[in-house]
């Protein structure tokens, strides 16, 4: 019985130990402001940006009309593979380019996606991916400048860009998780960012 209180109380000392400790505060980081549209879903539902408050947002585009479509798709569900970690948080964002409601529909019926946490939004021309992917302060925004994807946080601010490469996922990965797990890199909107 000895033995195993000695073992608890090793294993436990640095847990007590780190509780004690103080971290500083992070610099203040940057504000910026909330995104803000609205498009039709696959079923033909008006969607704000508004309506998704409170989720992680991770938005891609999807030109139905491409060749590369069927392989950009399974990209999208790599990804939210990858992410499944992170459960109900994280909502990924379709903006679907070169196709109607009804196209959409059987698309995603031929490939059985349609769950929770995924949206399909029409967005004709790639307009809204266009405003998101390409910020007038695109130094304030990490992430590369030729985007395959995005994270929106839970108030809409635009908080990276990403592309398909194993860093990029690592990173967007990294910041899914400090955005779900600490306030203080996602605060109310006109406070400081910190991250």
């Amino acid at each position: 019985m000895t033995w195993l209180a000695l073992i608890g109380l090793l294993w436990g000392l640095p847990l007590l130990k780190s509780l004690r400790a103080t971290y500083p505060e992070p610099p203040p980081g940057f504000d910026r402001p909330a995104e803000a549209f609205s498009l039709v879903d696959s079923e033909g539902r008006p969607v704000a940006l508004d309506d998704l408050q409170g989720f992680l947002l991770v938005v891609q585009p999807l030109d139905l009309a491409s060749e590369s479509a069927p392989a950009d798709f399974d990209t999208f569900r790599a990804r939210k593979k990858r992410l499944r970690g992170l459960g109900s948080l994280v909502h990924h964002v379709l903006l679907v380019q070169g196709a109607e409601g009804d196209e959409l529909a059987g698309f995603l019926d031929e490939r059985t996606a349609r769950k929770p946490s995924n949206l399909f939004l029409l967005d004709p021309g790639g307009h809204i991916w266009t405003e998101l992917a390409e910020p007038g302060d695109a130094a304030a925004v990490p992430g590369v400048e030729a985007p395959s994807h995005l994270v929106l946080d839970r108030r809409g601010r635009l908080r990276g860009t990403y592309d398909d490469t194993e860093a990029s996922e690592v990173a967007l990965a990294r910041l899914l998780t400090l955005l779900g797990n600490w306030e203080g890199c996602d605060p109310p909107l006109g406070e400081p960012v910190h991250l």
